[in-house]
């Protein structure tokens, strides 16, 4: 049968693409096939309000026809929407807001038998760069290799659609001798200075986000001893801790460095602990050391001090000018240092003394404060007076007498002066105690 086969293609929602074309004149054979997907349509994602364009055309390479028939296409949108065009095989416009249409392709051989492929169109806000973890200012020392990295790893600026992002790196004033590449800043600078680093992100479709921060070049100051430490004296024996740093004030670091520290002992002793500064331990003999400990910056610079660690026999005190028995009459006010101004005891090691006093029996009319005996006695009485000298370490040594109170008896006379008569002008001489 003569016929000519046209397929002329019209549209509403619904593209039919196809070149219409005449044949032969053949009726269809039971031995056609249709076509089939190859290689299915991935999603295609646009931006709200960005001008897109899918050309349907290129669907060949997801079609094939077995019987090798030329196919053709069209293409149906959902939902339908005045703001996606289909001209010419070629879907185009600007969506201006969020939303997924569903597009299907629909391949149709010359004998009207057809497949379709359907995939997404997907339009989404395009969201400019975000700081999202702002980089802080930097300081370097003059002379001194270093490397920052403004993107902090990628992670200094998100970007809400997944796009890559570029980086550009400004420093204000321009130096030669700071290298910038992809956001790394790198270099020697040979001099103070301080510079302004602006680092801006930017999206592939151009939209951006700034960071900026100083980058400071000092000197670099080597630490200082601000408050040397004296030497330290110790029992043998007994357990002791001394901390070389004094809390940390011993030295100080102008460029705010932490410091760490080192100290050595002369001679070795494995008697004595030594950690982070500090000195701790039990030592059994009689030693002088030197300790010297050494404060370090970040940058290797130091700084040192060095003390005697001196360990001695603890001897108690010794009593070496004692107290002599002493008398007052009742009712009178007296006061008394039994210590004797400090002199009554001594201590070999230079410790310093503390003291008590214990009065037998015990009186209300006499006050004892730091070893000094004052008040006033109403009725005769003697008291023992015990004195105790006590060293740091608690050893001690004593002192005992006695404290008597006696009425006060005036005179009396036993033996009358009689009257005396002497020449004038005659020397005289006269006993009147007799």
């Amino acid at each position: 049968m003569d016929m000519l086969r046209q397929f002329c293609l019209t549209f509403s929602t619904v593209l039919v693409l196809a070149a219409c074309n005449s044949s032969d004149p053949t009726e269809p054979t039971d031995d056609n096939s249709a076509p089939v997907v190859i290689n299915s349509i991935a999603d295609n994602t646009y931006y709200v309000d960005e001008l897109f364009e899918y050309d349907a055309n290129l669907a060949s390479d997801v079609f094939s026809d077995a019987d090798g028939d030329q196919l053709s296409f069209s293409v149906d949108i959902s939902p339908a929407t005045s703001e996606i065009l289909i001209i010419d095989g070629i879907v185009t416009g600007e969506v201006s807001e969020a939303k997924t249409f569903a597009v299907t392709v629909v391949a149709t051989d010359p004998d009207g038998l057809s497949t379709s492929d359907t995939f997404d169109l997907i339009f989404e806000l395009n969201f400019a760069p975000t700081l999202d973890n702002a980089n802080s200012n930097q300081e370097y020392y003059v002379g001194n290799d270093f490397s920052y990295d403004l993107t902090l790893g990628g992670t200094a600026f998100t970007e809400g659609n997944g796009d890559t992002l570029s980086y550009e790196v400004v420093l204000v004033p321009a130096s030669s001798e700071i290298s910038i590449l992809n956001g790394v800043l790198s270099g020697i600078v040979s001099e103070e200075q301080i510079y302004t680093a602006s680092i801006t992100a930017t999206d592939e479709t151009g939209l951006a986000a700034v960071d900026s921060i100083e980058l400071s070049f000092i000197t670099n100051e080597a630490p200082v001893l601000e408050v040397p430490n004296g030497d330290q004296t110790y029992y043998t024996g007994s357990t002791f801790s001394y901390d070389m740093t004094l809390d940390g004030t011993a030295f100080s670091e102008a460029n705010n460095d932490s410091l760490s520290y080192d100290v050595t002992l002369t001679p070795a002793s494995s008697e004595i602990l030594i950690v982070n500064g500090m000195l701790s331990g039990s030592v059994s003999n009689e030693q002088v050391y030197t300790a010297t400990i050494t404060a370090i910056d970040e940058t290797g610079l130091t700084a040192t001090d060095s003390i005697e660690l001196k360990f001695v026999e603890n001897i108690a005190p010794i009593l070496v000018n004692g107290n002599e028995d002493r008398t007052y009459y009742t009712g009178s006010n007296f006061t008394y240092d039994v210590t004797l101004g400090g002199t009554a005891f001594t201590e070999v090691n230079g410790a310093v003394l503390s003291y008590s006093v214990e009065l037998l029996p015990v009186s209300s009319d006499i006050t004892i404060i730091n070893g000094l005996l004052s008040g006033s006695v109403s009725q005769p009485s003697v008291y023992t007076v015990t004195v105790t000298a006590a060293d740091e370490t608690a050893l001690t040594a004593t002192d005992t007498f006695e404290l008597s109170f006696v009425a006060n008896i005036p005179p009396m006379v036993t033996n009358n002066n009689s009257n005396q008569e002497y020449y004038v002008g005659n020397a005289f001489s006269y006993d009147a105690t007799i």
